[in-house]
C-alpha cells in the first residue's frame, strides 16, 4: 500500500512539474502498480465475501422489525426525500395510522434514520481514529 501510495504521489509531482521524462519513466511501472492494486482490492473484499450473505439475512429478517420503532424526537422534519418511499421521521399521517406505526409525536425519528445519520456523521472520525482513510495526502 505504501508502495502504490507513493508511486501515485510520484506521478502527481510529475504531473504537476509537466517533467515528460519522468511521467514516461512512472508510467513504465503503471502495469505492475495496477496489478498490485488490484491484489489490495482483492484482500480487501475477501472480508466482505465471507459476511455478505449472513448480514443481508439479517437486514432481510430481523431490522424492519427494530428500524419500525422511534428512538429519539427530532427538532425538525428530516423527510426531505422526494415521494413516499421512506421516512426519517414520523410524519402526521404516521401519528393518526396508530395500527400501523409505533409513532408518538409528529417528527419521531425512526430507530434506522438516527443509525443513518449517526453513521454517516461518526464513519470520518473512526476513520481517521483508527488511520483507516483512504486519502493519500
Amino acid at each position: 500500500m505504501r508502495e502504490t501510495r507513493s508511486w501515485q504521489k510520484e506521478r502527481m509531482a510529475a504531473f504537476r512539474a509537466k517533467d515528460q521524462e519522468k511521467i514516461d519513466q512512472i508510467n513504465k511501472k503503471s502495469a505492475y502498480m495496477n496489478k498490485l492494486n488490484m491484489e489490495i482490492m482483492q484482500l480487501n473484499m475477501r472480508p466482505m465475501a465471507f459476511t455478505f450473505i449472513p448480514f443481508l439475512l439479517i437486514f432481510y429478517f430481523l431490522l424492519p422489525h427494530m428500524f419500525s420503532y422511534t428512538v429519539v424526537e427530532s427538532p425538525i422534519p428530516l423527510n426531505v426525500f422526494p415521494g413516499n418511499f421512506f421516512h426519517l421521521t414520523c410524519s402526521a399521517d404516521d401519528v393518526k395510522n396508530e395500527a400501523k406505526s409505533h409513532c408518538a409525536h409528529t417528527d419521531d425519528m425512526y430507530f434506522w434514520g438516527w443509525y443513518f445519520l449517526s453513521s454517516i456523521s461518526m464513519s470520518g472520525i473512526i476513520m481517521r481514529v483508527t488511520k483507516t482513510s483512504t486519502n493519500l495526502d
